[in-house]
């Protein structure tokens, strides 16, 4: 139990347990830079996260750390009395990370990331190689899904990481990791290449190769133009008919540059058909604990954001 004399006897009734690192951490840094948004730049998070973080920790001890003003937020007296335990706290942490990261009995057996299928996977290899030569010998484990897929997989595998368009996902730490442009494309021989005019009466009656996840109906409802639809939970399978002339779609470019430049396929030219900004989030659970292979590749893979 932490008992602190503060004033009041909430605090004295308090296990630790009740309160998290992440608190601990936004109260430090606020102490330190007097300000949520700097807060927010320094531990990777939005202003509102950092606001909603600090109030569960004021909520939670039973008193206010921070006095606001418009300008900026100075310590509390409480805010004073604690900031010295917080930053042993934090500290004695840091200490334990590093012993760990210099012990190899310490490392992770393998970490388990799930991929979206439709990231370029060229936007990460670079940090793979380092970690390759950084975390050895720690495995890595890749495993491609699609939209809803990627999160069942991330949840029931117990995956250390994941890549994927959905933001809004339960439990999980989220950061924006760019984004996947997706054209539509035909082939040059289907008869839809051929008109100059394409309307939105004209798609309806054409077959539109669109991606499913393996949950049937439940998959991909949006950007669909055409009643009739052929379905595929591969991307390759799916470009490959598009090749044939059996129908049109939308595909991730990188995926798909050769066969522009050959003119395998071509961009459909139509204001009802614009190209779609696939975005990329880079998740982690909040409830598993990430060893010193996991601590270093988020650590990396965080730094790769500000350069999306």
């Amino acid at each position: 139990m932490i008992c602190l004399d503060l004033g009041y006897r909430y605090i004295r009734y308090m296990k630790f347990s009740d309160i998290s690192i992440e608190q601990l951490e936004t109260f430090a840094s606020i102490a330190d830079t007097q300000s949520f948004s700097e807060t927010g730049k320094r531990l990777h998070k939005t202003q509102s996260t950092v606001s909603y973080t600090l109030s569960k920790l004021e909520q939670t001890i039973g008193t206010s750390l921070f006095i606001r003003t418009k300008r900026k937020v100075n310590l509390s007296t409480s805010g004073v009395k604690l900031l010295p335990y917080v930053k042993n706290i934090l500290q004695s942490g840091r200490n334990f990370i590093e012993a760990t990261q210099d012990d190899e009995t310490f490392r992770e057996d393998m970490i388990h990331i799930v991929v979206d299928a439709v990231m370029d996977i060229r936007s990460i290899s670079h940090t793979f190689h380092l970690f390759h030569q950084h975390c050895c010998p720690t495995r890595l484990q890749l495993s491609t899904h699609l939209l809803e897929d990627v999160y069942d997989t991330f949840l029931s595998k117990n995956a250390h990481f994941a890549f994927t368009p959905m933001a809004n996902l339960n439990d999980v730490e989220s950061h924006s990791f760019g984004s996947v442009e997706l054209i539509p494309i035909i082939s040059p021989r289907h008869d839809l290449a051929q008109k100059k005019r394409i309307t939105k009466e004209t798609l309806l009656n054409q077959t539109q190769i669109i991606m499913r996840t393996n949950r049937g109906d439940q998959g991909i409802k949006h950007n669909i133009f055409s009643e009739r639809q052929w379905s595929t939970t591969d991307w390759h399978s799916k470009i490959e008919l598009i090749k044939a002339g059996l129908g049109f779609g939308f595909a991730p470019k990188h995926m798909i540059k050769d066969a522009l430049d050959t003119a395998e396929l071509i961009e459909l030219n139509t204001r009802h058909l614009p190209p779609v900004s696939a975005p990329i989030y880079f998740v982690r659970s909040r409830e598993r604990p990430l060893g010193p292979s996991g601590i270093w590749l988020f650590e990396r893979i965080l730094e790769k954001t500000h350069l999306q």
